[in-house]
Formats: structure tokens, C-alpha cells, sequence
């Protein structure tokens, strides 16, 4: 539900992080995910958002939180570059990122 106009309203099987962003963004008018309300609870439309949303409803502890937020900084800033790196990322260290993120979304 939109929380700038309550009339709209719409529910959704299976809902994820990623198919309510998709729905958000695909131009529907009236739908913007940074008013976004699911289940009567503001949308976490970004990630320090989804974090520390996980952190109240005690999925992550506040250390863990602390470290995929370094994670997270961390593979944005080697996807989105702004110049070339003269030395290359530690693989294992993207791998373990990519694994912490990716359980988040399997609990």
C-alpha cells in the first residue's frame, strides 16, 4: 500500500525484496517504494534500510549488520568503479560477501 494514497492497495503471492522493487519501478503510477507500506510496515528500499530491519525483527544481530554493510560497500564500490583499481579484489573475499548476502534472502 502506498502510504500518500491509501486507496491503492495490492497484494502480491510470493512477495520478495526484488519482485516489490520491480512492481514499484516499472512506472505504475501512484506506486513509489520510498512510500511504500507491506504488511503495515515502511518498505526497506535500500540496503542500510533492509538492514537494520533485519536487525529489529532480530534476523541479524547489530555486529553482523556491521560487517554486510562493510560487504555491501564493499562489492558496490568494486561494481560501480570510477576509475581502475591497480590492484585486483581479494576473490575469496567477494565470494564471502556474495554468501553472507545471499543467506540473508534464504532465511
Amino acid at each position: 500500500m502506498d502510504t500518500k494514497r491509501k486507496d491503492l492497495r495490492f497484494e502480491m503471492t510470493s512477495p520478495s525484496y526484488q519482485r516489490i522493487g520491480e512492481f514499484c519501478n516499472n512506472k505504475r503510477k501512484g506506486w513509489n517504494a520510498r512510500r511504500l507500506n507491506v504488511n503495515d510496515e515502511p518498505f526497506p528500499w535500500k540496503s542500510p534500510l533492509l538492514l537494520d530491519w533485519l536487525v529489529a525483527k532480530r534476523v541479524l544481530r547489530k555486529w553482523e549488520r556491521e560487517l554486510l554493510r562493510a560487504g555491501v560497500y564493499l562489492r558496490n564500490s568494486l561494481s560501480h568503479l570510477e576509475q581502475a583499481s591497480v590492484l585486483p579484489p581479494d576473490s575469496g573475499i567477494l565470494n564471502r560477501v556474495a554468501e553472507d548476502i545471499n543467506v540473508l534472502f534464504s532465511r
